[in-house]
């Protein structure tokens, strides 16, 4: 586990519904704040000091400590002053991670001979990946909003809510229903920071996770997987691997890297590509639901 997730190497060994990658900053801090400091009861005072010492603690290391917002803001103006934020993106990224790694190795050499120090790096470390994710959020918020956009939108009646996560970095962008479960969605594939910026090939897919129930209940739905083919989704059956899921694929080409193309370029693309889900898929997917 890392402080963003867990790397992509032990993440490739470890992947499948046994394991998830989870992050200090995406789900163990948001989870100790939400759901479990608001349980402990107030007599159990020793429980909840240590809590919330727990969570000040990775607060501090993140570089999210509320007590410390104007200091932290100081320092990601310093640091934008210093590095050329005109540079492409895949330039600036790379910057960005390379003094991010230096730091992380300056932090294994502290462990044992300077704590002190190793705090202090460790906030610098956070308010870096603060910094990195401000620059990697913004070009994406339109993508985000025309997404949610077109799906909710009245004139395509797809979903009263379209709810759109994604993991920081890697850029695995879910789409789907509020009222789905987490492991039926919509999902581009693969979305990394790199190929946002050169690459012009992306994959748009239906994932069926979850329960063995749920998988062959989509599996032997001969109706949707015909649907899907009509719009020219290939199926792929992965529950003999380590994936355990089912999964219906179209290939979309982009006339050029998503991060390359201005407003309306994006919004014709992203429009085209949305167009193939139809309402009678949609439709389909709450039918096998409400069997459940």
């Amino acid at each position: 586990m890392q402080e963003q997730g867990i790397c992509s190497s032990i993440g490739e060994v470890l992947e499948g519904p046994r394991y998830a990658s989870i992050s200090y900053r995406e789900h163990i801090l948001p989870w100790l704040r939400e759901e479990v400091q608001p349980c402990v009861m107030q007599k159990e005072q020793v429980l909840n000091t240590g809590l919330l010492q727990y969570i000040d603690f990775l607060e501090g290391m993140l570089g999210i400590r509320k007590s410390e917002t104007k200091m932290i803001e100081q320092n990601k103006q310093w640091l934008k002053k210093k590095l050329d934020l005109n540079k492409p993106f895949v330039e600036l990224n790379k910057d960005l991670r390379s003094i991010r790694l230096d730091l992380r190795k300056q932090q294994k050499s502290l462990v044992k001979e300077k704590p002190d120090e190793l705090l202090h790096l460790q906030k610098c470390s956070g308010i870096l990946a603060n910094l990195i994710e401000e620059i990697n959020e913004e070009p994406l918020q339109e993508f985000f909003e025309l997404t949610r956009g077109y799906f909710t939108s009245t004139d395509h009646g797809l979903m009263k809510e379209c709810v759109i996560s994604h993991i920081f970095n890697y850029y695995y962008i879910i789409v789907r229903d509020a009222l789905w479960p987490r492991s039926l969605h919509f999902e581009w594939y693969p979305l990394g920071v790199d190929k946002l910026s050169k690459r012009k090939n992306y994959s748009f897919c239906f994932h069926v996770e979850g329960s063995k129930e749920m998988r062959d209940t989509f599996d032997q739905d001969k109706q949707l997987e015909e649907l899907f083919q009509q719009q020219g989704f290939i199926k792929e059956d992965r529950r003999a691997t380590k994936h355990r899921n089912i999964s219906f694929r179209k290939e979309v080409p982009a006339p050029k890297p998503i991060m390359l193309m201005n407003s309306f370029e994006l919004e014709l693309y992203l429009s085209g590509v949305y167009s193939y889900v139809t309402k009678e898929i949609i439709d389909r997917i709450n039918s096998n639901l409400a069997k459940l």
